[in-house]
């Protein structure tokens, strides 16, 4: 989480510290965009060009296909960004058939001897697509409001499924695509687990750009994010990352990555979770933590070190209290996505209280959280014990 996502801070910061929401506002732009170029590079793969060969039927002969993402990535948008509502936003993209064209050309071009089409022949084509375009419109969902989507109640079953196991399964469905992400980067190994379980952590928490409730009661979500987001969360998740290396699995990390989950894989009943009906003490307690972090490279990233201990300062005391007579809401987040995926939710709700730059450069950033909104998050994904 980017440190400044409350507008409770010191007057003493810079400016160009933009608040969370900024940031989460403009992820979901970014997402949006992103959607609507994969949308794009689809129907441009799909388009003929003759002799039995599509756009990307002849790019993939030519060991090129990548270079149509790198061209419709900085594909226009059209018009403002639409917001629906607080957290669900739509953008529309535009690439110029013509640019397509020219990258047909200079891929022949390249290796002329390599291309299964003439020269002429795409000529040809990229005359003819002169006054043409490709467009698409896209949108997306920040994480909260993704869980919330209705499932269709007149096929598949869905209408058996309660609201709570729906959500549990759209959480779970995030981590999903959080993990194949993160298989990008890390193994499976022991080395690999905290890096690779920050990443899964980081991609789950990335706008949602599409939600699918098959007909077999299983349920897509996909996450996108911005190349440069991408690059920071690895870079974070494992500072050791050899540059060149990173390069490298950046370039074969996808824009988008969808990730599922099954009715049956998903609250089994050993796993069921019932809310007390009798809300806990800490409820009306503030949960208050301060981390600081030794100076580092500037005053920016000091903070936001600091700022990420204080998370995990919080997630800790989150997790430690009694959730049921007999467990914690750790031991119960091991079990049940649905309880992990509200721990996370409650953490994105945590406001910044003060942040201290001391003489030595070293920063101490205080974190704040009502214990009401941890049970808010809770009782919305369990059913409550009358």
């Amino acid at each position: 989480m980017k440190l400044l996502r409350s507008i409770v801070v010191l007057l003493t910061l810079s400016p160009s510290l933009a608040s969370a929401g900024d940031d989460n506002r403009q992820r979901q732009v970014d997402a949006a965009r992103i959607a609507a170029q994969v949308k794009i590079v689809d129907l441009i793969a799909d388009e003929p060009l003759g002799r039995g060969l599509t756009v990307g039927g002849y790019l993939d002969r030519m060991d090129a296909r990548k270079k149509l993402w790198q061209t419709v990535s900085a594909a226009r948008q059209v018009g403002g960004v639409r917001w629906i509502d607080d957290g669900t936003c739509q953008v529309r993209v535009e690439v110029a058939a013509v640019d397509i064209g020219q990258l047909l050309l200079d891929t022949a071009l390249a290796a002329p001897n390599k291309s299964p089409l003439s020269y002429d022949l795409l000529e040809q084509r990229a005359d003819q697509w002169a006054k043409r375009s490709f467009s698409a419109t896209a949108g997306s969902l920040a994480p909260d409001r993704a869980v919330l989507i209705a499932a269709p109640n007149d096929r598949g079953g869905w209408s058996a499924i309660q609201d709570a196991q729906r959500r549990a399964m759209i959480d779970a469905a995030r981590a999903n695509a959080g993990a194949r992400l993160a298989d990008t980067f890390f193994t499976t190994s022991s080395d690999d687990e905290p890096a690779r379980a920050k990443l899964v952590t980081w991609a789950s928490s990335q706008p949602v750009t599409a939600v699918q409730f098959r007909d077999d009661r299983a349920v897509d979500v996909t996450i996108a994010y911005s190349a440069t987001e991408l690059a920071q969360a690895v870079r974070d998740a494992s500072p050791g990352f050899q540059p060149a290396e990173l390069d490298h699995r950046l370039e074969a990390a996808p824009p988008t990555v969808t990730g599922s989950s099954r009715i049956e894989t998903v609250a089994p009943a050993r796993q069921v979770v019932v809310i007390p009906a009798q809300p806990p003490g800490w409820v009306n307690d503030l949960l208050d933590v301060t981390a600081d972090a030794p100076f580092k490279s500037s005053a920016l990233k000091t903070a936001r070190r600091a700022d990420d201990a204080a998370q995990q300062q919080l997630r800790g005391l989150i997790e430690s209290l009694v959730f049921e007579p007999s467990a914690t809401i750790g031991e119960r987040a091991k079990d049940n996505p649905a309880i992990a995926a509200a721990v996370e939710r409650a953490l994105s709700a945590s406001k910044v209280a003060k942040v201290e730059y001391r003489a030595d450069g070293s920063v101490a950033v205080r974190l704040v959280l009502p214990g009401k909104t941890v049970w808010s998050e809770l009782a919305g994904v369990a059913p409550v014990r009358r």
